[in-house]
Parts: C-alpha cells; structure tokens; sequence
C-alpha cells in the first residue's frame, strides 16, 4: 500500500471522490457500450474454453483490472499534488507581486 504525505481521512476523501467520479463515468454510452461488448466476450469464452481455462483468464482479469486501478488512483493523486503545487506557487507569486508594491 502506497504512503501518502498527508492525513488518512484525507485519502479516505479522495477515495470518495475517485469512487464517485467512476460511478459517473459508468453511466457514460461510452463505457455502457464497451460493458455490453466486454460482456458479450466473456459469454463466448465461457462457451468455448473449459472451466479451468475460463477461471485462470478471469483471475488474469482481476490482477490487470487492480493493477489498472492502482495506476488510476496514482494518476488521481499526482493529478491532486500538481495542483497543489501549482496553486501553492501562484499563491508565492501573489504575495511576491504584493510585496514590491
């Protein structure tokens, strides 16, 4: 599990945030549509391959799909310290502009 330089209930709100932004983007045609074809892909490889097959791509799903994840929510954690970065240094910039007046 990744250390994040601030408090956990502040992880805690960035998860909730993250969780409701990929509820949203589950409600987009987009992603309906690629649910609906993932969807269909799996019925034909369960009609096709035996079980044991069948099991060993769905825990190789799982492992990309956490994986893919993790990146997701590392992105969303940079995406936060950039931001903060930049706000911190235009704050800088502010309070150095005011002080030469």
């Amino acid at each position: 599990m990744l250390k994040y330089p601030w408090p956990d209930w502040m992880k805690s709100s960035f998860d909730q945030r993250f969780n409701e932004l990929a509820k949203i983007a589950c409600g987009m045609e987009e992603i309906k549509a690629l649910h609906q074809k993932q969807t269909e892909l799996e019925m034909r490889l369960k009609q096709v391959l035996d079980a044991e097959l069948f099991r060993i791509i769905l825990d190789w799903e799982d492992v990309m799909n956490f994986r893919n994840a993790v990146e997701k929510e590392d992105m969303y954690i940079a995406g936060i310290k950039d931001g903060l970065s930049l706000y911190r240094q235009l704050l800088d910039f502010k309070s150095a502009d005011a002080d030469k007046t």
